[in-house]
């Protein structure tokens, strides 16, 4: 299980702060994996937390992603006087259960944490990455979602994936990528396994806002698996994770 909390502090909420929290509220609570939220107040230093529980990353990913979330954290600045968001994995609860709260009946897994890291390891990993299958899959169902070459170029030219754009990580910054639209999800690659140029531009695009994932294998295993590429005219370009 994973929980994700929302710390603020309290600036001004307006009309439309209380129509898009609803909205929020009643999203999170259709999206498959969602457990319960429950929130609570230090009137110490006026800190307001919201907790939301999910069974898996993929599902809180879900929430993150969704164009309602990103909607609200652009609008940040005019409710609030300052946040934090922290992410989390739950490895157990236990209690008398005389508390109402929202992991009352949850059944977690006993304690183990060897197998707790391993699973949260491949989790993390699904959440962060995608192979080629996933890919064309997600293309062929018209999904949202926009292919990046983090290659040079010059290796652009020579050949990419159809529909890809060329990005390369080395020019990723805010101003090559002010007209990239933050409510899409962006799936970066490179040569292959020999090549971290993907690694790199995920990186950066997550630094800068974007919702990213890696192709794994990158183009080499895109076309193992059989999908096409586009090819510009032949040349010698050395490496193009450069």
């Amino acid at each position: 299980m994973y929980a994700a909390t929302f710390i603020f502090r309290k600036k001004q909420f307006d009309d439309t702060f209380h129509q898009l929290d609803a909205q929020i509220a009643t999203m999170a609570k259709q999206i498959e994996g969602y457990i319960g939220e429950e929130s609570w107040e230090n009137p110490s230093n006026g800190h307001i937390a919201n907790t939301y529980y999910w069974e898996t990353m993929e599902a809180l990913q879900l929430l993150i992603r969704h164009p309602l979330h990103q909607q609200a954290k652009a609008q940040q600045a005019a409710w609030l006087d300052g946040y934090e968001v922290v992410i989390y994995q739950v490895l157990q609860r236990y209690g008398d259960n005389q508390l109402d709260h929202p992991l009352h009946n949850w059944k977690g897994p006993k304690m183990d944490t060897t197998r707790d890291a391993q699973i949260a390891h491949y989790e993390h990993k699904l959440a962060y990455e995608m192979d080629s299958a996933d890919v064309k899959v997600a293309l062929d169902k018209g999904e949202k979602l926009v292919i990046v070459d983090a290659r040079s170029s010059d290796a652009f030219a020579a050949e990419h994936i159809p529909g890809a754009i060329s990005l390369p990580h080395r020019l990723m910054d805010e101003s090559s990528t002010q007209e990239l639209d933050k409510n899409t999800l962006y799936v970066t690659y490179c040569d292959g396994i020999g090549c971290n140029a993907s690694t790199k531009g995920a990186l950066k695009l997550a630094k800068l806002g974007f919702n990213v994932k890696e192709l794994i294998g990158g183009i080499d295993w895109w076309k193992r698996d059989g999908y096409a590429v586009e090819t510009g005219a032949a040349c010698r370009i050395g490496c193009g994770c450069n």
